[in-house]
């Protein structure tokens, strides 16, 4: 089925706060509406909150991001920065650790450290943040009084892992939008029912393409290969666990028959081709699987369709009826 390119924005627009209908309620159910929000920039976040959420403040997202907040950042999909809220958060760090780990790994192996040696700097800043958080510049201090340690680079490395890795926090404590204060904190000092890692990254893995595909579907394997950054191996397993839930009707290619193109242009857009095929049979059946995104889904006789069906799909339903295998439409 294709859909004109106005619909498939005006669909993703109302999900994210930007259409007619009530958006998000606040940021957690805005942060999960949009799979996360991008915070790859300081002002970022801040800025999507303030053209989405009417009574937002400055003050909201800091809080949100606190100890004991509601959304915690972490570097996942194209090893990026993203705003999660803590139920989400474990399945965007846990299906994209391979990638942020391989990438500080190969980073140490140019300066000459394995990956041994980042475990050890890992934990050694751990216990440097046993007594409370830290700013980024007091925490390198304390590591660097360590005998053991005496290479800047092996500790901001040792930074990295701890946090790549989900035993750390990391947030931004500067009161102004234009300049970053990061602080660090174990995980379970900052957000203590928060756990980052997950044991099944193909579970992982799963709930992170549900995530993407209720803030951004209709979408192709792949927009989930560029957004996730996964390899096909990874993301494959994934959407087999997910194809019962998202495609329960299934149609035998030898089943179907090419019924009808129609060749059409809708005002402003690109001309594109509508390719319409004749089930003869199938297996399963329709239904409604997101109630909260479509009023409903009900059977009608193709010489009869809805009053509001898309005008090419009606023009198409009615040259099938009479025969006609191609068409133009919007011409």
């Amino acid at each position: 089925m294709t859909l004109p390119a106005a619909v498939e924005r005006a669909a993703i627009a109302n999900r994210h706060g930007w259409g007619p209908q009530p958006g998000p309620a606040g940021l957690a159910a805005l942060a999960t509406a949009q799979a996360g929000l991008h915070a790859a920039r300081l002002l970022t976040p801040y800025v999507t909150a303030h053209t989405r959420l009417p009574e937002f403040r400055a003050d909201d997202l800091r809080h949100a991001l606190s100890p004991h907040g509601m959304l915690v950042k972490v570097r996942c999909v194209r090893r990026t920065l993203h705003l999660w809220p803590h139920e989400h958060a474990a399945d965007a760090h846990t299906a994209t650790l391979r990638l942020r780990l391989g990438a500080t790994l190969a980073t140490a192996r140019r300066h000459g450290l394995n990956r041994n040696d980042l475990d050890t700097t890992g934990d050694q800043c751990q216990e440097a943040l046993a007594g409370g958080p830290l700013a980024y510049r007091d925490l390198q201090d304390r590591m660097l009084k360590a005998p053991s340690l005496p290479a800047v680079a092996a500790v901001r490395l040792g930074i990295k892992w701890a946090w790549e890795s989900g035993r750390t926090t990391c947030r931004n404590t500067s009161p102004s939008l234009h300049r970053e204060q990061r602080e660090f904190a174990p995980i379970e000092h900052a957000h203590p029912a928060t756990r980052l890692t997950h044991p099944d990254v193909t579970a992982a893995t799963t709930r992170l393409i549900r995530h993407y595909l209720h803030a951004y579907a209709p979408a192709s394997t792949a927009d989930l290969l560029w957004w996730t950054g996964l390899s096909q191996a990874e993301i494959t397993p994934a959407l087999a666990r997910l194809r019962p839930a998202i495609t329960p009707v299934r149609v035998d290619p030898d089943h179907l028959e090419l019924a009808h193109v129609i060749d059409h242009r809708a005002p402003g857009e690109d001309p594109r081709f509508g390719v319409f095929y004749r089930a003869h049979s199938w297996e399963g059946e329709p239904y409604n699987a997101e109630p909260d995104k479509c009023g409903g889904i009900s059977w009608f006789p193709i010489n009869d369709p809805p009053d509001h069906t898309v005008p090419y799909h009606a023009a198409a339903l009615r040259h099938i009826c009479t025969g006609r295998f191609s068409s133009k439409y919007g011409w």
